[in-house]
């Protein structure tokens, strides 16, 4: 399906550009342009966006975070999320959900993995864990989610962890204290159970 993208700056000549580079496009749809924060905040009752692109200096905002954060959950959607924006090389792109392999915390910042890039954006690891996890997306420690349909296998590690291979042949590691919210994700538990089993005997052995 082709993402709706709307246009939101105060000065046109700022809008121009991203609009003709839309119009230029068959793969995304340009439906509106928008000067102020509070049209932008009303725009996608009446133009149903996916994307918004957004100018960081709204005359009636401090920033185009204060606009974002009116966006707790997509207004003009109430079905699972289908893009997340993220900012790469100062541009900003509409990343399609199923294809992020991983999502690690930095402060007040995200960084989104996708394929080789790497792409950034202002949010909190809660709000992305609850807003994701329809899509399978589970967090593995403090600072990752974890896309499960990224994983090409996983691993038991020391301690109750466990390590996961992805099919980019990245890997990462999760922490004890995540190991329940996985399991109920990925029934990993069987394997847990032969691995320690099988390293009581070796100890007994001993």
């Amino acid at each position: 399906m082709t993402p709706k993208v709307l246009v939101a700056d105060n000065e046109r000549r700022k809008r121009t550009s991203p609009v003709e580079l839309c119009e230029q496009r068959d793969d995304v749809q340009f439906v509106g342009e928008v000067e102020s924060g509070v049209a932008a905040q009303r725009a996608p009752d009446e133009l149903c966006p996916d994307v918004m692109l957004a100018d960081v200096e709204l005359p009636d905002m401090s920033s185009a975070f204060d606009l974002l954060s009116t966006f707790q959950m997509p207004l003009w959607s109430r079905n699972k999320p289908r893009f997340l924006v993220g900012e790469r090389q100062h541009r900003l792109y509409p990343l399609e959900v199923e294809k992020i392999d991983y999502i690690e915390a930095h402060g007040n910042y995200v960084t989104i993995r996708s394929g080789t890039c790497d792409y950034i954006r202002r949010d909190s690891m809660k709000r992305l864990a609850a807003y994701l996890a329809d899509w399978g997306f589970m967090r593995i420690e403090r600072s990752l989610l974890l896309n499960v349909r990224a994983v090409a296998y996983a691993q038991v590690a020391d301690h109750g962890t466990f390590a996961f291979t992805l099919s980019t042949g990245a890997c990462i590691q999760s922490s004890t204290s995540y190991r329940d919210a996985i399991l109920d994700v990925i029934p990993l538990a069987p394997l847990s159970r032969r691995k320690e089993r099988s390293s009581s005997k070796r100890s007994g052995e001993r």
